[in-house]
């Protein structure tokens, strides 16, 4: 996948394969926030904030689909 399309490349967004591979989305869990953090040498805050940050990426870039340019922008903003 090219890292020029994937919303979550910058050091803003945790990758989410990264995520996926070390357990963070199993149940129950094989790796916690804190230990990926450590992992990703980032703070449990940043970890956190990351996280949030792709979420909302994900989030936006599903449901915008199919959306109209001024619908997008407004959302965007």
């Amino acid at each position: 996948m090219s890292s020029d399309n994937h919303p979550f490349t910058t050091n803003n967004h945790l990758p989410p394969h990264l995520l996926l591979i070390n357990g963070y989305y199993s149940v129950p869990r094989n790796a916690t926030g804190k230990e990926l953090a450590d992992e990703f040498n980032i703070s449990h805050q940043a970890f956190s904030e990351r996280l949030w940050r792709g979420y909302r990426e994900l989030v936006k870039n599903a449901l915008l689909l199919g959306c109209s340019t001024d619908e997008m922008e407004k959302v965007a903003k």
